[in-house]
């Protein structure tokens, strides 16, 4: 190959390798008649098998495979641990589906397992792996890699969870402000978004408040390298039709503006995004992902950069004729990935249930077996319902019927 290639790793002499799977691959690129070893390394904790591959390739490729791709393919001592198979050449396209998350400057990482790794590592050979290489390389070429019947790809990707209703992105009420508050914190903390009255001061251990963005639909074509400022998320946002920081100002000077100000200033910003998305170009919109990132700056640090405010002689005063926003590529983010609030709707969705209007429904009798049939259909979000059974639910009733012991009491 005369293009330039990530280098990444040790050489280390093949006889030294010790993962089992490792070894085994070495001997199929070995015998592959379109595969060339060149050397094997040693990546942290992890083996890597380097080898340039011969492609196949349609006439008219739809991507910037060519005919021959260096890979790595590194394997973690840990069996349970995928291999990954890394694209080494720096001009390898970052645009296509079906490539895992790896840090911005670092080859991507080819999808090439859609099962958990756990349920089929048993079943994984070097030459089931070696096909699979180079079955993603012919697929990327002839834009296969997504079948048609698949979900679409995410946006981004993390693990960090906040509770929240899509009905934010219709408005606030009058007199609030959207936070975080806290449900609890064991096993893990779980958050979630409400309004919270501006008059007076928020009793959350978060501290964030909550500014909601919808944004343009979206073509799903691939996942973004995680923002990691908040002149990321701007670059992110932008072609989606949203100034993050034209919303970041407007939406600062309201706190200013607010009573709780010096209370609103201490907390950070979280930034709550509705992406709508389609799976072809401009066309109707398929389902929606929702995305936040916590702002790791206070509000009132953060003024200061928007150009909002100025210290001067040991006094606040606000900038009549702002500037250009400043130092946002410091602002730290953290991504989070939300989930939505059980509505109705959300309900009738995964319960499998295709219903364009909520039924009246009487039930007569909501005893040991009424109590689950109206308990289950309504988690279902089934029914609009009126139950009528005059019966007390004493103690012993609890073995069989569908509500706690405490809503029991609560409703006795």
């Amino acid at each position: 190959m005369d293009c330039e290639c990530y280098e990444v790793g040790a050489p280390i002499d093949p006889r030294g390798m010790r993962i089992r799977l490792a070894i085994g691959f070495v001997q199929a690129v070995r015998k592959h008649r379109y595969a060339r070893l060149r050397r094997v390394l040693k990546c942290d904790d992890a083996e890597g098998v380097e080898f340039d591959l011969d492609t196949e390739l349609p006439q008219r490729p739809a991507a910037d495979i060519r005919g021959v791709e260096r890979i790595l393919v590194c394997f973690d001592p840990n069996p349970n641990k995928p291999p990954q198979a890394l694209p080494l050449r720096r001009g390898f396209p970052t645009e296509l589906l079906h490539l895992n998350l790896t840090a911005r400057g670092e080859p991507r990482s080819l999808c090439l397992f859609s099962e958990d790794y756990r349920d089929v590592a048993g079943f994984v050979t070097p030459e089931l792996l070696l096909r699979r290489v180079a079955s993603w390389l012919r697929r990327a070429a002839l834009d296969e890699l997504h079948l048609p019947g698949q979900l679409l790809e995410p946006f981004l990707l993390c693990t960090t969870q906040v509770i929240f209703d899509p009905l934010v992105f219709n408005g606030v009420p009058d007199g609030h402000v959207l936070m975080l508050v806290g449900l609890s914190d064991k096993p893990y903390p779980v958050l979630r978004v409400q309004p919270v009255p501006l008059d007076r001061q928020a009793d959350t251990s978060a501290r964030f408040v909550v500014l909601p963005l919808s944004a343009d639909p979206w073509h799903a074509r691939m996942i973004h390298t995680t923002p990691g400022s908040v002149a990321d998320i701007h670059c992110l946002l932008y072609p989606l039709g949203i100034d993050l920081t034209e919303k970041l100002r407007a939406a600062t000077i309201a706190l200013m503006d607010a009573p709780a100000h010096d209370t609103l200033m201490q907390c950070n910003w979280m930034i709550l995004l509705e992406l709508p998305k389609s799976r072809v170009q401009r066309g109707a919109v398929e389902t929606y992902e929702y995305w936040a990132f916590f702002v790791l700056e206070a509000i009132g640090g953060l003024r200061t950069k928007l150009d909002l405010c100025e210290k001067r002689n040991g006094c606040w005063g606000r900038v009549l004729q702002r500037k250009a926003a400043r130092d946002l590529d410091k602002v730290a983010v953290e991504a989070v990935r939300p989930i939505p609030a059980l509505t109705r709707q959300a309900a009738n969705l995964l319960a499998g249930v295709k219903r364009q209007k909520t039924l009246d429904i009487a039930a007569v009798g909501a005893g040991a077996i009424g109590s689950h049939i109206v308990m289950n259909l309504a988690r279902q979000g089934i029914g609009k319902w009126v139950i009528i059974d005059e019966d007390q639910l004493l103690p012993h009733n609890n073995t069989r019927h569908a509500l706690s012991p405490q809503l029991s009491q609560s409703h006795s």
